[in-house]
């Protein structure tokens, strides 16, 4: 696991020192709707918030999303963009 967030953290530290245009989405801990040996079953909230610092954590300390609300998410910030040249994260 230690080498997963090393390798992610390397990469945005290439992206900032490079001049291309990207921005990064942060999944957050724990993926809802999504099991390694059966099918997703998402369900969409359409209701989520966003942050650019920490992760977004709910009333009881989670961090979590369900699948088909981070992918309404990305799907928003390739649209629409409001974070270029930053990390964003999404949760409820």
């Amino acid at each position: 696991m230690y080498g997963i967030i090393f390798g992610h953290l390397i990469a945005l530290q290439t992206y900032r020192a490079s001049h291309i245009r990207w921005t990064v989405l942060t999944p957050p801990m724990d993926l809802q709707g999504w099991k390694m040996h059966s099918p997703p079953q998402p369900h969409r909230t359409g209701r989520f918030r966003v942050s650019t610092t920490e992760f977004v954590r709910n009333a009881h300390g989670h961090n979590e999303i369900n699948i088909a609300d981070l992918a309404v998410a990305a799907v928003d910030e390739a649209e629409h963009p409001r974070f270029v040249g930053k990390r964003f994260t999404v949760g409820y």
